[in-house]
């Protein structure tokens, strides 16, 4: 992941688009694969077929007391207030409270995950995964289906249905962030690290956006490029190949949403970050007069 040349925001922003147009576009990429309402959700291992082609899933139960599941509501309450916890259970308690449940029986590792099309084509999409790491998912027939990692766990959590394309796409970009933060050198990744951290603790608590700066910026919305990048490089062979037997664009359709919904949300947060912008709204005399 090459670092971003001093002009890359000016030039590689997305353009301004309403909360109404960032949600049309996440919707847009909730529809995919186009034209299948109904779309199965995965519990357990086995097939399930839609039209065209045939998702195989192999899911394995967790270990309830890796992840606290063994203790009480209350344990974890005490657990969340205690001091001096060793670095295990606070890593456990981070990915319990990520899971969002309450029951062991609720998450699932994904051990395979192959898309197979009536015609003999076959897609390994378990293949995105990185070596040694783990795809935690947590069914659930919510609208939204989300995607997170944790580099330092080497673990994926993937709440909602992974078998949408949104889904499938989820759990590509979350391994896509790895294949392009792996290619820095140990100095540019921790400088990533700390831009992320700022601009994270910004998000949360707008009084900490004067710590970050415009090189921050860059370098977190260059990183989320390159995964989304990636996230297409890997999943074009599969879509194209859906496309061509159900004479959808699902491709296109996928590239569309991601520039209308992902890189939307992300621009339209740091704008909110950005020094000059900042620097606008402090000289100001009315909030909007700029």
């Amino acid at each position: 992941m090459r670092k971003p040349g001093p002009e890359y925001l000016s030039e590689k922003y997305e353009p301004f688009r309403s909360q109404q147009e960032i949600e049309e576009g996440r919707k847009g990429l909730a529809s995919l694969p186009i034209g299948i309402s109904e779309m199965p959700l995965p519990t357990q291992s086995g097939e399930y077929k839609l039209p065209s082609l045939t998702f195989e899933l192999t899911l394995e139960d967790v270990n309830p007391s890796e992840y606290l599941f063994n203790r009480s509501s209350e344990e974890i309450a005490r657990l969340e207030q205690a001091q001096n916890l060793d670095q295990q259970t606070k890593d456990a308690l981070s990915v319990r409270k990520r899971l969002g449940v309450d029951s062991p029986e609720k998450v699932k590792i994904v051990r395979g995950f192959t898309a197979n099309f009536e015609d003999g084509a076959s897609f390994n999409l378990s293949d995105v995964i990185p070596e040694g790491w783990r795809v935690l998912y947590v069914p659930s027939s919510s609208e939204v289906t989300r995607g997170g990692a944790n580099m330092d766990l080497k673990m994926v959590i993937v709440n909602g249905n992974l078998l949408g394309f949104e889904g499938i796409t989820a759990l590509t970009h979350e391994c896509a962030h790895y294949a392009t933060l792996k290619t820095l050198s140990e100095e540019e990744h921790d400088r990533y690290e700390l831009a992320l951290k700022r601009v994270v603790e910004a998000r949360r608590n707008l009084n900490k956006a004067e710590e970050v700066t415009a090189e921050d910026l860059k370098l977190v919305y260059h990183a989320e490029r390159s995964a989304w990048a990636e996230t297409l490089l890997k999943l074009k062979p599969f879509l194209r190949h859906y496309d061509q037997v159900t004479g959808e664009h699902s491709a296109d359709a996928l590239q569309r949403a991601i520039h209308e919904f992902a890189l939307s949300k992300d621009t339209n947060s740091l704008r909110m970050l950005d020094p000059g912008i900042r620097e606008l709204f402090k000289n100001a005399r009315d909030p909007f007069d700029w």
